[in-house]
């Protein structure tokens, strides 16, 4: 079996073949999806995989799965300070994703920049919700912008912020912004937690939903595989 490292290292290099076109028929094998992914994909969305931002039920569990990748407040998305807490249990995870219950931190805002990104990343889920894209477009990456300067480039604030933006461009079916997003984010998180630390294995989730909405399945398989 590969290691966490090793399989991000394949998903890098396999971003420069062709993706298979969403027109083009599934391959004749499957795989099951995890619960809380397959359980938002047969609620919502259409048959190619796209879905409806304004008003969507699926978008607001993404954004609550985004949250649980780094252990944060779901109803915040990522706008918390926990990220040094210790990871939550797959089970509590799945809850949280599928049920967007909030997780109280108790953190203290320590900089004028953890003020800022917090502002950012809230009025940039409220635009988003509200559908009103090209706003929240310009907040999450306002967010991502005060995360590295607040804390550094290679912190897991800026890892959440690269997260969110990811999911955004997912929603907004804007693929290849999404990528890189989440292949740097899951950099970040291994290199400060460990490859083996749940939140690392939430983003390979997070990134293998991005491979299976593209039917990308050999990709997607790879990444769901991961164990939490």
């Amino acid at each position: 079996m590969y290691s966490r490292r090793r399989l991000l290292s394949l998903l890098r290099h396999a971003r420069l073949a062709p993706a298979v076109r969403l027109a083009a028929a599934p391959p004749s094998r499957s795989f099951s999806l995890p619960r809380a992914v397959a359980g938002a994909a047969s609620t919502s969305g259409s048959s190619d995989g796209h879905f409806s931002c304004k008003g969507s039920t699926y978008a607001a569990i993404l954004i609550g799965q985004a949250a649980v990748v780094l252990g944060l407040s779901s109803n915040s998305v990522l706008a918390q300070d926990d990220l040094v807490a210790p990871a939550a249990t797959s089970e509590q995870a799945d809850v949280n994703v599928t049920g967007l219950r909030r997780i109280e931190d108790g953190s203290v805002i320590s900089n004028e920049h953890t003020i800022k990104w917090r502002m950012c990343t809230d009025k940039a889920r409220e635009f988003f919700m509200e559908g009103k894209l090209d706003e929240a477009e310009k907040l999450f990456k306002a967010a991502l912008q005060e995360a590295k300067e607040g804390f550094g480039l290679r912190d897991p604030h800026a890892a959440s912020a690269l997260n969110n933006l990811a999911e955004f461009y997912r929603l907004r079916k804007e693929y290849e912004k999404a990528e890189p997003l989440y292949l740097e984010a899951i950099e970040i998180l291994e290199q400060s937690f460990g490859p083996d630390d749940i939140r690392v294995g939430a983003a390979f989730r997070n990134l293998g939903q991005y491979y299976y909405i593209q039917r990308r399945f050999d990709q997607a398989q790879t990444c769901f595989e991961v164990p939490l």
